[in-house]
């Protein structure tokens, strides 16, 4: 069992993507220093799990949630605040930038 203070991620749905499905649910991975992309996992259009960069003008609905069972050694998981937090960042570069 891992540390139960660092179980949570942020998500996002897509809303628009050559790549991945319109409204899939995507976690964020990694951001970039300047606030404008950042790389997820979700679902592709075609149906498999991809990761790749993405703009955050492209997402919307950022949300922290626990770290799901099935993707938990795939994806980072941070404490309930630093999730807070990341997710705060993503949506003001997503209105900035």
């Amino acid at each position: 069992m891992g540390d139960k203070l660092e179980e949570f991620t942020v998500y996002a749905n897509v809303s628009d993507d050559t790549a991945f499905r319109r409204g899939a649910k995507v976690v964020i991975i990694h951001q970039t220093g300047d606030n404008e992309r950042v790389f997820c996992e979700g679902l592709s259009k075609g149906g498999r799990t991809i990761r790749k960069w993405i703009g955050l003008k492209r997402l919307r609905d950022f949300r922290v949630a626990f770290v799901h069972n099935s993707i938990k050694r795939r994806v980072p998981a941070y404490s309930r605040e630093h999730a807070i937090q990341i997710a705060d960042r993503c949506i003001v570069g997503g209105l900035n930038g």
